[in-house]
């Protein structure tokens, strides 16, 4: 036991060892990082380069030490490493951000970057410690998981065979539309359309031609509407067009310039056909059924007094 505090004393580690041994842990965990980790002046210039860097933007830490760190910055965005050192000088937290930066090979790389001021003994800031992750992966899975919604959303949306909105969207966007006109007291109206005699062009054409028909009708209304206006195959040979901010007099004008137009082209191979037009005004009382049964009544009109014609109620 008289020898026991003669070991301890042997196996004491000094401060300053202590350090050193820290130091070393410190750089070693540095050096395995995934991640850039990198150090520069407050004039941007590279002090410190590990192998995480040096992985992701292709430069050994002998090609960048002493090199300013806008050599990896696009042209676009030069000024982005003098205001973010600018707001540090300033005090101001500038922790976490994302950018793109340009690799050794002239590839764009985008990044996730945590930055750190460095002071010296007086507490004064000195330069700063940048933590920078390769986050291209992940940007392309996000852009190309939200292309992969859109088309889902446009299936879902859309009439495959004429690609305008189908009675799902027409459904979503008509209850919203209502609820804006009771609110705001602006005018609603709906044509409804159908095209005369769908089925004997069917019948004589084929199906094939009639489904051309469908899309070259689609294709030219499309072009006539506004934009903020909701242009949409109900089913079959019938198609709405919910009319923004226009009153039923004006939606009548309308559907009269569209019937001109459709009468005046020739749907090669099938011809000259014609269409009627039920039109209706939203009043604050209606639901969507009662809305749309209006203009169903008005198309019935229209149909019943010889076709190719616009009606109202």
């Amino acid at each position: 036991m008289a020898n026991e505090p003669d070991k301890i004393n042997a196996s004491t580690i000094s401060l300053s060892e202590q350090r050193e041994i820290d130091l070393q842990r410190f750089k070693a965990i540095i050096e395995t990082s995934d991640d850039a980790i990198i150090s520069k002046t407050m004039d941007g210039i590279i002090k410190s380069w590990n192998r995480g860097a040096e992985r992701i933007f292709g430069y050994t830490a002998e090609e960048v030490i002493d090199k300013p760190m806008t050599i990896f910055y696009p042209q676009d965005r030069l000024d982005e490493e003098s205001n973010i050192l600018l707001r540090i000088s300033r005090g101001e937290r500038v922790e976490h951000f994302e950018t793109v930066r340009v690799c050794k090979d002239g590839r764009l790389v985008d990044i996730s970057a945590t930055i750190s001021p460095i002071f010296d003994t007086h507490g004064k800031i000195v330069g700063v410690s940048k933590i920078a992750r390769d986050i291209t992966e992940r940007i392309k899975a996000t852009e190309e998981l939200k292309r992969l919604n859109e088309i889902l959303v446009r299936q879902a949306t859309s009439d495959p065979l004429t690609g305008i909105a189908n009675r799902t969207k027409f459904n979503e966007v008509l209850e919203i539309e209502m609820a804006r006109s009771r609110r705001f007291a602006l005018p609603l109206s709906l044509i409804m359309i159908d095209i005369d005699r769908f089925k004997t062009i069917n019948d004589t054409y084929g199906h094939n031609a009639g489904d051309n028909v469908l899309r070259e009708f689609a294709s030219r209304v499309s072009k006539s509407i506004r934009k903020n206006d909701l242009f949409s195959r109900w089913g079959g040979e019938e198609f709405m067009i919910l009319v923004m901010n226009v009153t039923r007099s004006g939606s009548v004008i309308f559907a009269e310039k569209l019937r001109h137009e459709i009468e005046a082209f020739d749907f090669s191979p099938v011809g000259y056909i014609t269409c009627s037009f039920g039109v209706a005004e939203f009043e604050k009382e209606d639901t969507s059924d009662s809305f749309m049964k209006k203009a169903d009544i008005a198309l019935y009109r229209a149909k019943a007094a010889g076709r190719n014609r616009v009606e109202s109620s």
